[in-house]
């Protein structure tokens, strides 16, 4: 699996992703690592990288529309969305034997997905288990 630079953090005590631009920024690795990667390829649309054009969900589109109406179109699609990611993770980490246990994914869970009428954006919690058994929610 490709390494990321910590622009993408999780903030466990608010359970937000916060996005950093500093020119400090290092290599990520472990868990945050992966939470890094399932953020990217949930707000990233597929083909969008021209250097990794598989990189990314094919949902997108839907994912950054704010019609309210969609709810429940959406509610059916993120379950394709977090097996299609999980696939793409795990098909990746194959080859990739150097990873640490807390950077393997295991599963992903989706606990809900929520959308906001007054700021107009979706919240998605998904629980996301390693392979050495940890579980973390992350809130995009």
């Amino acid at each position: 699996m490709a390494k990321d630079f910590n622009i993408v953090r999780y903030a466990s005590f608010s359970e937000t992703v916060v996005f950093n631009f500093d020119q400090d920024n290092l290599l990520l690795a472990g868990k945050t690592s992966l939470l890094n990667k399932i953020t990217k390829l949930i707000l990233t649309a597929k083909g969008s990288n021209s250097f990794y054009e598989e990189f990314g969900n094919p949902f997108y589109n839907l994912l950054s529309s704010t019609d309210p109406a969609q709810l429940e179109e959406f509610n059916v699609v993120i379950p394709l969305l977090i097996g299609s990611i999980t696939s793409q993770i795990k098909n990746e980490q194959i080859s990739d034997t150097g990873l640490q246990s807390d950077e393997k994914l295991l599963n992903l869970e989706l606990i809900g997905v929520t959308f906001d009428e007054l700021s107009q954006t979706y919240t998605i919690l998904i629980n996301v288990i390693t392979a050495d058994s940890q579980e973390t929610t992350l809130r995009i």
